[in-house]
């Protein structure tokens, strides 16, 4: 009993994380919304929408690694079914976690699991749209002209 209200506790601190977390995204948002519309500083909006990007990219790796753990978990309890899965799906859903990527690809050849097809689908869990507007956004933060100046 006492092991079950601790995973509890866990995963409510957990969830509460996330919670956080989001709120700081929800933030940083908000922050560049005011100072475009209201203040009509968009340098200040481009800093806060910057923001909120790495914010995100740093939410997946840690989403990764989360994914990873549990992979991990069902390998140990010999659910090498649910392990695979969990491990395709860091390899389809997180390709730029390239230690991770690598680490569910040996795993997976090891359980004697083949790997999923490259390029056969985009992340799981998003539509083509949302990929293509992720990958808008990350190359805007990346080749942004502010950037190259600062």
């Amino acid at each position: 009993m006492k092991g079950i209200s601790i995973w509890i506790a866990a995963a409510l601190l957990g969830w509460s994380a996330c919670l956080l977390q989001a709120d700081e995204l929800m933030d940083s948002l908000r922050e560049g919304l005011y100072a475009e519309e209201a203040e009509g500083n968009l340098e200040g909006a481009l800093e806060a929408y910057r923001s909120v990007i790495e914010q995100f990219e740093a939410n997946r790796k840690t989403v990764a690694t989360a994914m990873f753990r549990m992979a991990e978990c069902y390998r140990k309890l010999d659910r090498h079914e649910d392990a695979a899965r969990q491990y395709k799906a860091i390899i389809e859903r997180f390709p730029e976690q390239g230690q991770l990527v690598e680490l569910s690809q040996q795993n997976l050849k090891g359980m004697g699991v083949g790997l999923p097809k490259e390029g056969a689908a985009g992340p799981a869990g998003i539509s083509e749209e949302e990929a293509r507007e992720l990958r808008r956004m990350q190359d805007l933060v990346q080749n942004s002209p502010d950037r190259i100046n600062s």
